[in-house]
């Protein structure tokens, strides 16, 4: 093939051949992309397990120093624990792992309740006052366990860091729902940060991921339910969630 034609075939394979060289170079980009992603979450849902189990061993370990009379009580609380956080630290590592993505969902007929206050222990030590008060003894909903409570971790690490002395959490049922809220007097979320808690990669911690309350809200949004800044201000901040009861 000669003259015009030649040129029009050659700039069409160039064109291709181009073509082809920027669908590599993208899909390479998408990958990275979804590994950077992936990994941000990972580190994120390992560093939830680690900080209670710190404070666990670190209370276990005044106990046994102070002799303490009821050290035989605290080690079997603190180790079942700990048990726990080493599960939830199995299952992320075993999912990564065998198909490089986060924990499904694993949804059961679950006691809000009891989750909480086995939550709220991993927090016996921090140096303020954690108060629950459940308006109801038993509370049922459809939930993954692990994602309730790291979703709780989450909450209560987040008031913590708001350098808050006193967080209650408090949990009731009506209208088909089940409502908990997580308050603090803690700093506050500011007016133009209020409307971006929620979105990924906003933080304004100096070490945070931006994360944290993302997850919190697609796992409250994949179980049909809702999670909001009920109200903030200088005076603290109250996270509702309301979850849709069980059958």
């Amino acid at each position: 093939t000669r003259g015009e034609i030649k040129d029009l075939i050659n700039g069409f394979n160039a064109m291709v051949k181009r073509l082809k060289q920027s669908q590599i170079e993208l899909a390479q980009f998408e990958r990275e992309t979804a590994w950077k992603e992936m990994a941000k979450q990972v580190a994120h849902e390992i560093k939830n397990p680690l900080t209670p189990m710190r404070l666990n061993v670190q209370q276990l370990i005044a106990a046994h120093k102070d002799k303490s009379p009821i050290f035989n009580s605290i080690f079997e609380k603190v180790t079942s624990s700990i048990i726990t956080q080493i599960e939830i630290l199995k299952n992320i590592a075993s999912e990564f792992s065998n198909f490089a993505r986060m924990p499904k969902l694993s949804i059961s007929k679950l006691d809000a309740v009891s989750v909480i206050k086995e939550t709220l222990n991993l927090f016996i030590e921090e140096k303020r006052e954690i108060i629950f008060d459940a308006k109801k003894s038993e509370i049922f909903i459809n939930a993954d366990q692990d994602h309730l409570k790291r979703t709780i971790v989450n909450l209560i690490r987040n008031s913590i860091q708001a350098d808050s002395t006193i967080i209650t959490v408090t949990i009731d049922a009506d209208s088909g729902y089940c409502s908990l809220r997580i308050k603090d007097n803690g700093k506050g979320i500011s007016q133009e940060n209020i409307d971006k808690v929620f979105d990924e990669n906003f933080t304004t911690k100096t070490k945070g991921m931006g994360i944290g309350l993302s997850l919190a809200k697609r796992f409250i949004d994949n179980i049909g339910g809702n999670i909001s800044v009920e109200s903030t201000s200088d005076a603290g901040t109250t996270f509702l969630l309301t979850i849709p009861l069980a059958e």
